[in-house]
């Protein structure tokens, strides 16, 4: 049996591969941490081994310039120790209504430690779809208890990908900006050139704009409407224009499949090695 620390929590591996994370034991006291048990998760192959707790939404506000659009910011506060599980860009967390909701699985927007809600917050870049459990939780009022899974995920995975390569070519549509966010916030690029093709609808419907200038980054903004442009045809052109040096370059990728199957053939054929293209799963 190996026992290795990870995000707060001991991961223990027994002969036949199963994986207990104990989570570290909160103290009680006081009806404000009652309600918040503390974990003890045996972790297998699926999403669903694991001690559901409940949390509040402290936030609830659109994350775009249309107040009306189906992109909200939502915080909700999981308490200083569920937090503290939270250490790569790019994982994220199961939110559910109630025991007997579907959860939604939503990436984390804000870098590990860095939550603009306060402490024991996390944020959420959440799309409302008719239907889903996004929409209820896009639609719920700031009180409003849910219940959370522990942070999960391995993120985004730097090492290796990131060594000895001085850019940083990062994609994301649409909501993909989310752990794109925490990512280009947390510190991880720091010393890198890093530049951003986000692709959107347009201008309105385009997630931590104003935001988004203090990312440190050169930002290639991709709007469809109108155009028919995407991110694939906004790398194909700066490679033509010889922007892109592929062979000094490593890619951090999240949106839309096509986009992202999309853009790994074209950064291939620019000579980005395979390995150096990062995903958050």
């Amino acid at each position: 049996m190996n026992t290795t620390r990870h995000a707060g929590a001991t991961l223990i591996r027994s002969a036949s591969s199963r994986v207990i994370l104990l989570g570290r034991r909160r103290k009680l006291d006081g009806k404000s941490n009652a309600s918040r048990g503390y974990y003890r998760i045996p972790a297998r192959a699926g999403w669903n081994d694991f001690t559901w707790s409940t949390a509040t939404i402290s936030a609830n506000e659109p994350a775009t310039n249309d107040a009306n659009g189906p992109l909200r910011r939502v915080c909700i506060d999981v308490g200083a120790d569920a937090a503290t599980g939270y250490g790569i860009p790019g994982q994220f967390m199961q939110v559910r209504m109630s025991a007997e909701g579907k959860p939604a699985f939503l990436a984390l927007a804000n870098a590990p430690g860095k939550s603009g809600c306060g402490d024991g917050t996390l944020e959420l870049l959440v799309k409302s779809v008719p239907g889903s459990t996004a929409e209820e939780v896009c639609q719920s009022a700031v009180g409003t208890v849910v219940e959370t899974s522990p942070v999960m995920g391995k993120g985004f995975a730097l090492e290796g990908a990131a060594d000895g390569k001085p850019n940083a070519l990062v994609f994301a549509t649409g909501s993909g900006i989310s752990p794109i966010r925490a990512l280009l916030t947390s510190g991880a690029l720091d010393g890198k050139s890093v530049r951003l093709y986000y692709g959107t609808a347009n201008e309105e419907a385009t997630a931590f704009l104003a935001e988004s200038a203090t990312w440190g980054c050169e930002t290639v903004r991709v709007y469809s409407d109108g155009s028919g442009r995407h991110v694939q045809d906004a790398l194909q052109e700066d490679i033509a224009k010889g922007l892109i040096d592929g062979a000094n370059a490593f890619a951090v990728l999240c949106g839309q499949k096509e986009m992202t199957d999309d853009v790994k053939t074209i950064l291939a054929g620019a000579g980005v090695d395979e390995s150096a293209m990062v995903m958050n799963f």
